[in-house]
């Protein structure tokens, strides 16, 4: 016996026209019409039964009701999710924290995404009688029916490619139910294509693992079909891959017309879907003129389990992209258009290949879209990153120096024909085809170099055909027609010399209160002086915003304010932070050994709650032993700092400890990583011995870190590797556990460092600390540890593009604000011209 269900759609309640309110009316009546053609066991709603989280909730549950009762079934079996409408994406707690994690932080909390569901939860609670939940299971007849949230991460317009479904819940949602003999069917809002590259094929092996036979979704206002080609078994052929639905939506405005799905399991195990679309006669009709794939609007699945009744479906395969220019070539003879996408589009560059020359000789007689990678993409960097040959930070930088230089070269040299275009797409790299007037080649992106994949024929006549056919076509709708010459900072190492912005740093103190054995006289000021008045220092964050602003960069604009101690100078840091939270620093962070945090904060509250929202607290923390602690800072004040980190988490500051590792406590760097963890602070920032030029002799920890990297990697914690603000400074290592981040940034500049990468500009060249300098070659002394990195203020005045430089023509001090502006110029040049270097390679 047969199982038939209805899918709806992005219903926008409170939307309200003429032709919308009109469908939704018949269309409970064509509901009943249904239901006199057979039972209906469910209905799936997809979310977005708000409007821009607007509408009477009242009036939507008496809808979904109407539903029900048109389909003669009981409330519970109308299964609801939600969509991007129905929450508040301008809740600040949950907007931060979600753009905190797509600019490299940690999973929000589950609880946290959820804070913007109000209205969402009051409908749930009043057609159910109980709370939402956003991962849940509901069993009816013999249909298993998951239901997944895709919008706990969705807070804008830059939602694709950015969402998450992987949360904890996600796994125990079927873990119990692999070996029954239930159909199972996911119900989300977003497609699987809206997800995180990575996340999303992890979601579809999730799919495949737990036996999911299809996925219905919405939120595109247009139906849909395509097949999840990464969700398959091991060993699998494409065809395998997991049907994914999409419904469409319930309104009538000027791009989309109401439409909605009739699906049904039929007793030969395929599936039967068909389109119903509201039309110009004011009638629902099956809809035969929308998809290919739904030949007279109806969709008939062959066999599954195998048996596998339609001979197009089985592919013929080839060992590699190579192996497949005889038979491309012979189809081009006689083909009209070919179609291609993928990462570069390689294959095509002009008497390269079999398929190239082929293509070129019947340039006038063929039409020929190409899809390449826009050659800027994060895609690009997260395909890299899986597969192992290029997992290494130079290595990646090198293949996709390559990958640029491969898609320019087919950009510039691509023949002007009125039937030849290419376009460069940002979709997610899982897969690539070529595709003809008889076939379609494709193969997948897997953990392996592309050029030693499979590859699979379809023909024309195959579902996957068609599929791939319709994706194509909408792909090549939303991409750009090309790309820009400026080369965008997060991948400007595809260019042999690059512009870096980089942030301001504000030595504020030279004296201290502990006495740290790593830490030269002055700190980072590397000498005691004399301080300068606090009116140059904000004439140097002026006219730093200013040029920030002058020059349009996009990044984050960041200070650091350090010292020396800045908490022993309160009244000059108050001013001073005020100053640059007026000058709409975006990011502020405050590095400080903590011991007079509290005090500070008692006396000053109003200012410090006036910038807690920009303010990052780094609080030096080396050891929690006693006897070390007293040992590497010269004090014994180790319970008032932890006191006072524990006061600030407990304020609402985000903190984040710094550890200056050292053989007396490099084995406890995990337990104050667990520490950290356990006090939701942001995380933990482990630094080797900066010996500045030779000033101060480091500790050989090299070993314990990759000790310690390699215990980090057994236990998955999420592995990143990150400069600071994009490609500055040292390339670091990142591991990021329950939403806490462990930081490894190793100054050590010898070949055996744990974090070998340095940007550098040409200015370095001349200076005797550059690593490839005769004074540093021939033992002079010590090499820079740092590159290039942030424009530095010492704390009598002295501004430079490097701490370790004496240009006194750079000296802030009596300067007024029109000639700060001047040397804050000049020294931002020396960032103009940069470039990447791995210590023990030759430059």
């Amino acid at each position: 016996m047969s199982t038939k269900w209805v899918v709806l759609s992005d219903l926008h309640m409170s939307f309200k026209n003429f032709n919308t309110k009109t469908a939704q009316s018949k269309l409970l009546e064509k509901l009943k019409e249904e239901k006199q053609k057979g039972k209906i066991s469910f209905v799936l709603i997809n979310g977005d039964c708000f409007n821009r989280n607007a509408g009477k909730i009242e009036d939507i549950v008496k809808y979904i009701k109407n539903i029900a009762e048109a389909c003669d079934i009981d409330i519970n079996n109308v299964i609801l999710c939600p969509g991007n409408h129905d929450i508040n994406r301008n809740n600040k707690d949950r907007k931060r924290a979600i753009a905190a994690y797509r600019n490299g932080g940690s999973l929000p909390n589950q609880d946290l995404c959820l804070e913007g569901y109000t209205n969402f939860d009051k409908l749930y609670i009043l057609l159910y009688g109980k709370g939402y939940e956003p991962f849940s299971k509901i069993v009816i007849e013999n249909f298993r029916i998951y239901v997944i949230d895709s919008c706990l991460l969705s807070v804008d317009d830059q939602d694709y490619g950015n969402l998450v479904v992987n949360f904890p819940q996600l796994t125990d949602l079927g873990e119990k139910d692999k070996n029954d003999e239930k159909i199972n069917i996911v119900v989300m809002h977003h497609g699987v294509e809206w997800l995180r590259p990575v996340e999303g094929r992890n979601f579809q092996h999730w799919l495949s693992d737990n036996h999911v036979q299809m996925v219905f979704c919405g939120h595109n206002h247009a139906p849909g079909m395509n097949i999840l080609a990464e969700a398959i078994e091991d060993h699998g052929i494409a065809r395998d891959g997991i049907l994914q639905f999409t419904c469409g939506c319930a309104l009538s405005d000027n791009y989309s017309n109401p439409v909605f799905l009739v699906g049904e399991y039929m007793e030969n195990k395929s599936v039967k879907v068909e389109i119903y679309q509201y039309q110009p006669n004011s009638n629902w009709e099956i809809a035969n003129a929308i998809l290919r794939s739904f030949p007279d609007g109806i969709y008939q699945e062959s066999f599954r389990d195998g048996l596998i009744k339609n001979s197009y479906d089985i592919p013929k395969i080839y060992s590699t992209i190579y192996d497949i220019g005889d038979d491309v070539a012979h189809e081009l003879e006689t083909s009209h258009h070919l179609d291609f996408f993928g990462l570069r589009g390689k294959t095509f560059q002009k008497d390269d290949t079999k398929i190239a020359c082929a293509l070129y000789e019947r340039q006038e007689k063929i039409s020929c879209r190409l899809l390449v990678s826009h050659p800027y993409s994060r895609s690009i960097d997260k395909r890299l990153r899986n597969v192992p040959d290029f997992s290494q930070q130079s290595k990646l930088e090198q293949q996709w120096k390559i990958i640029y230089e491969d898609i320019k070269r087919l950009r510039d040299s691509f023949p002007d024909i009125p039937t030849w275009s290419i376009r460069f797409h940002e979709q997610p790299l899982m897969f690539r085809f070529i595709m003809t007037d008889e076939s379609v080649y494709f193969g997948f992106y897997d953990k392996g170099k592309s050029s030693e994949s499979c590859m699979y024929r379809y023909t024309k006549q195959s579902s996957l055909y068609s599929s791939l056919h319709n994706f194509f076509d909408i792909t090549w709708g939303s991409s750009d027609t090309n790309f820009s010459s400026v080369v965008p900072d997060h991948c400007s190492f595809v260019l042999p010399n690059f512009n870096i912005k980089p942030s301001l740093v504000i030595n504020l103190a030279s004296d201290c209160n502990m006495f740290c054995k790593y830490c030269p006289e002055g700190g980072e000021n590397l000498e005691s002086c004399e301080l300068c008045n606090t009116t140059e220092i904000k004439y140097l964050l002026t006219a730093y915003a200013d040029y920030y602003k002058q020059n349009h960069w996009v990044e984050k604009k960041v200070v650091r304010i350090t010292g020396g101690e800045p908490l022993l100078y309160p009244d000059r840091l108050m001013e001073i932070l005020s100053h640059a939270k007026s000058e709409n620093f975006e990011k502020i962070i405050l590095c400080t050994n903590g011991t007079k945090l509290k005090e500070c904060f008692n006396n000053y509250s109003e200012t410090w709650d006036s910038i807690k929202d920009v303010l990052l607290l780094k609080i030096s923390l080396d050891s929690m032993k006693e006897e070390i602690f007293n040992q590497l800072t010269g004090t014994n004040m180790l319970y008032t700092v932890i006191s006072n980190i524990e006061f600030a988490a407990s304020h609402g500051f985000k903190v984040e400890l710094n550890l200056v590792a050292t053989k007396e406590n490099v084995q406890e760097i995990e337990s104050i990583y667990d520490y950290a963890r356990r006090h939701k602070l942001v995380g933990l920032k482990v630094l080797t011995i900066n010996d500045f030029g030779g000033r101060i002799t480091p500790d050989d920890v090299e070993s314990e870190l990759n000790e310690l990297i390699e215990k980090m990697r057994k236990q998955n914690y999420v592995e990143t590797g990150l400069y600071v603000h994009n490609n500055k400074g040292i390339h670091m290592k990142r591991f990021i556990h329950d939403g806490c981040t462990l930081t490894i940034v190793d100054h050590q500049n010898a070949e055996n460092s744990v974090t070998p990468r340095r940007t550098y500009s040409t200015a370095c060249l001349s200076c005797k600390y550059y690593p490839a300098s005769y004074a540093v070659t021939h033992g002079k002394c010590k090499p820079c540890a740092t590159g290039i990195m942030s424009l530095t203020m010492r704390a009598d005045g002295l501004l430079s593009f490097c701490r370790m430089r004496d240009e006194f023509d750079t000296w802030l001090f009596k300067e007024d604000l029109e000639s700060v502006r001047k040397i804050v110029g000049f020294q931002l040049e020396k960032f103009e011209s940069c470039f990447h270097y791995e210590i023990g390679e030759k430059k």
